[in-house]
């Protein structure tokens, strides 16, 4: 538990360092569980309303396991992962203003996959 506080507060104070979003954006970094990328995992944003509907947007992560999504209208969103072999998670609602207040920015999304075990 220490360890876990010290790190935090290290990460507090270093929080320049830690990637966020431009106003009216959604980032996504998708990760396995030894935090490495994992390139190719479909991304989609979908409405709350109708979160099993046909998404708004969606696309492949990349090589570094990112996706963006950019210039986004008011409202709240759901961020779906799905890959191949791994569970898929729905993350949200993530909520997108009109316009952002000043010095607010929303932190990048990091999703950790978790594969799918078979018996």
């Amino acid at each position: 538990m220490t360890v876990l506080l010290g790190f935090l507060a290290l990460t507090a104070s270093f929080d320049a360092n830690i990637p966020l979003s431009p106003p009216r954006a959604i980032f996504v970094n998708v990760v396995s569980r030894d935090l490495s990328p994992v390139p190719g995992a479909t991304v989609s944003i979908r409405k709350p309303e109708s979160p099993e509907g046909e998404p708004l947007k969606s696309a492949a992560a990349n090589a570094g396991g990112r996706v963006e999504f950019r210039d986004l209208p008011a409202g709240s969103y759901l961020v779906r992962i799905e890959q191949t072999g791994h569970l898929p998670m729905t993350l949200g609602p993530v909520p997108i203003e009109d316009r952002n207040p000043p010095n607010v920015r929303v932190p990048v999304i990091l999703v950790v996959l978790n594969p799918v075990l078979t018996f």
